[in-house]
């Protein structure tokens, strides 16, 4: 009795070890050009959010959305808003909170925090099912594949709020699972299912689209009641309460119809060049989806044979996997337009293929006679997760790269400008330079200067140099260069 505690106790602590040697791995990776600013490939969406974050941080609500500004709101628009129902705004409130109390922190870099240690949570939520339901080897590959893939690390660093979602929705599965596990001692039962309705409802208010993660806890619900589930009281309650909050939000505040996303047929000309069709059948879509980011961005080409031995694994255990696969799967058929435009979003896929990548290493180590594994093979495999991890980091790395004329630009426009002045950018919907440089305004020129001087704007911010030789004709250019020209609407 006494040995077997024993035992216990020290896979526990093995256990413990070796997480903590993949958090402190993972959190090592993620500090890579940790101060950058946010001026890079994937600004538009990181700005979005730290503009939120800073109107909480003056004083704004805790619930909302990334709005147009009153300015903006005057200015026609051709094009339908993506996906954007008012929510929580727990991310961006975490975010200002950090910034108040580390002011040495730029905004920008208190919610690179926080998306830093909701990724060492969500490493540890995948930790814990591969260890529950497969092996403490299936676990550590798992972990490692996302402490170290470099398409992950850049999903974790990124100023957005949905590895931030992603890891409450995996906290509130695991309490499900840990509810169902104590199905014996109703009380402990009950708190763990109280408490996984909490998380789940917390998660689905921040961020709808973790609405998608409802197949795991239905399959949950299936291995507890089988299909009498559909006829439980308690079923029914979790799911109604947990989406009855971000309901309750867009009904008050009046933006129902934003929960539902944009149709897979809506024109989108501004994402895609085709003006019509079905989205999953455009060229640019599947390209862009399936091989950039996919295959060669997250799984770096070589990966795919892991996750591929991961996914057809026949074991009862890991049926559960399947459901995060699909749940990620089921966010690209439902949000094409956002998975396609945003980058972060690929962050839904990562559960499901961390599972399948730590089981399928696993099946393929343990297994030596059926997959003729011997030293010589343990090695390629080895040299296969370095080729991953390298192509992956080719497609990757141009992520991590500054655009360090933005950064220049804001700059000067914070030197030139007053904070009163309003400001329009031509960088197409991207409020990275109004955000940079702490100024109002609008991110497009595409009403053209007499429209934007009737509605109060003061500075033209414009990179095309044709464009610009047309304003000279009429207005005092107040700074120009090779690459921006400002200027001056009321002289």
């Amino acid at each position: 009795m006494i040995s077997k505690q024993k035992t216990k106790l020290s896979n526990r602590l093995i256990n413990v070890l070796l997480l903590g040697i993949i958090l402190i791995i993972a959190c090592i990776l993620r500090l890579y050009n940790f101060n950058n600013p946010v001026s890079d490939l994937s600004s538009k969406e990181q700005s979005q959010v730290l503009t939120v974050a800073s109107t909480i941080e003056n004083g704004g609500g805790m619930i909302g959305r990334y709005e147009e500004s009153l300015l903006e709101k005057k200015l026609p628009r051709e094009t339908k808003p993506l996906y954007n129902p008012s929510r929580l705004l727990l991310y961006e409130a975490k975010t200002a909170l950090l910034h108040k109390l580390v002011p040495f922190f730029s905004l920008d870099l208190s919610g690179r925090v926080v998306s830093i240690f909701s990724s060492l949570v969500l490493i540890s939520c995948v930790y814990f099912l591969c260890l529950r339901f497969q092996n403490r080897r299936a676990a550590l590959f798992a972990g490692l594949f996302i402490a170290c893939a470099p398409f992950f690390v850049l999903l974790s660093r990124q100023t957005t709020y949905h590895v931030t979602t992603i890891a409450i929705s995996m906290i509130g599965i695991i309490l499900l699972y840990l509810s169902n596990l104590s199905k014996r001692n109703n009380q402990k039962s009950f708190i763990y299912l109280i408490v996984s309705l909490f998380f789940t409802s917390l998660a689905v208010a921040v961020s709808p689209m973790t609405m998608i993660f409802i197949l795991p806890i239905l399959y949950l619900f299936y291995q507890r009641h089988n299909l009498d589930m559909f006829h439980s009281i308690p079923v029914v309650f979790y799911i109604i309460v947990s989406i009855l909050p971000t309901f309750l939000i867009n009904f008050f505040a009046g933006t129902l119809p934003q929960l539902l996303p944009l149709p897979i047929w809506a024109n989108q000309i501004e994402i895609l060049n085709q003006t019509s069709g079905i989205i999953f059948f455009q060229k640019d879509f599947v390209l862009t989806m399936l091989n950039a980011r996919l295959i060669q961005g997250i799984l770096g080409g070589l990966g795919i044979a892991f996750v591929g031995i991961g996914l057809f694994i026949k074991h009862k255990k890991t049926n559960l996997f399947h459901f995060f696969a699909l749940s990620g799967f089921l966010s690209l058929v439902i949000f094409p337009h956002e998975q396609f435009t945003m980058i972060s979003l690929q962050s839904f896929f990562i559960p499901g293929l961390a599972l399948y990548f730590g089981v399928g290493v696993s099946t393929l180590i343990t297994n030596k006679k059926e997959y003729s594994v011997n030293f010589f093979s343990f090695v390629l495999v080895c040299l296969f997760l370095i080729g991953s991890i390298f192509l992956s980091w080719q497609q990757v790395k141009q992520y991590f790269v500054v655009n360090q004329n933005a950064v220049q630009i804001a700059n000067i426009l914070e030197t030139i400008t007053q904070e009163s002045d309003l400001i329009a950018t031509d960088t197409k919907g991207d409020p990275i330079l109004l955000y940079l440089a702490n100024r109002r305004g609008v991110p497009t020129t595409d009403n053209g200067d007499t429209e934007l001087k009737m509605a109060g704007i003061k500075y033209l911010v414009t990179s095309n140099s044709n464009y610009a030789t047309t304003l000279s004709k009429q207005y005092k250019p107040v700074f120009k260069s090779k690459n921006a020209f400002i200027f001056d609407l009321t002289q």
